[in-house]
């Protein structure tokens, strides 16, 4: 309600995002729970459509994605767009491979993961398969959720108080080709300016895409720097 009131007038300026309530069960909830779901959002929202609708969860199992598929979820954000209430269709995972079964049915267009500089389980096999399949790929927990951080005033003190620490978590992403939004939680407009002139004066040097991601490609680049190769 908040969002909608404060976009009044200016719609046109904003992509907006929202997702499908969580439920007990995707079978249970069907069709007609999620276009219900929807139409309550886009009421508080005081908007005809909303430009991304996700389906909202955290680890999907085999049955989850067979209900979402078969049990109405599905065809519910369909006729959604056809209605002309949501333009993109998306998911949401706390575990990236669990969208695996989801994604490759090319049904969807955005997927919204939690990928950082500390949990990078998505670089394993979504984010290249992302890729190829031209999803959009937004970020949850950019800056690990300050997971990151608390562990360096146990473990590196001098370093969280030398470093920058939520800066070299943006610069992570940033540097990330498949990434394309970044969701940067920001409680204080001092936040918001900051985060914004890092994007702007940010300039990657290497793409985090072409990081070798198992110890044996890892040998195999040092060898090649120290001329063994």
């Amino acid at each position: 309600s908040i969002i909608g009131d404060a976009l009044q007038g200016r719609r046109s300026q904003c992509l907006v995002a929202t997702k499908v309530t969580w439920p007990d069960s995707w079978a249970g909830i069907g069709k007609e729970g999620v276009i219900r779901g929807v139409e309550d959002s886009l009421a508080r929202l005081k908007m005809e459509y909303v430009d991304v609708i996700q389906f909202h969860g955290g680890v999907f199992s085999h049955e989850d994605s067979q209900a979402i598929l078969n049990s109405g979820p599905m065809e519910a954000l369909q006729t959604l767009r056809e209605q002309g209430k949501v333009r993109w269709l998306g998911i949401t995972t706390e575990d990236a491979c669990s969208i695996l079964e989801l994604i490759d049915t090319d049904l969807f267009d955005v997927i919204q993961i939690n990928y950082n500089l500390i949990y990078q389980n998505a670089a394993l096999h979504l984010l290249d398969r992302a890729a190829e399949k031209q999803l959009g790929v937004a970020v949850m927990r950019p800056m690990t959720s300050g997971i990151l951080q608390r562990t360096l005033e146990h473990l590196a003190p001098g370093l969280l108080a030398s470093e920058d620490i939520y800066a070299l978590c943006l610069k992570f992403l940033l540097s990330d080709s498949r990434v394309h939004m970044l969701n940067v939680g920001a409680r204080w407009p001092e936040e918001v300016e900051r985060n914004v002139r890092l994007l702007d004066e940010f300039v990657p040097e290497f793409d985090i895409a072409d990081l070798p991601r198992f110890t044996g490609k890892i040998y195999e680049s040092d060898d090649r720097r120290n001329g063994l190769l």
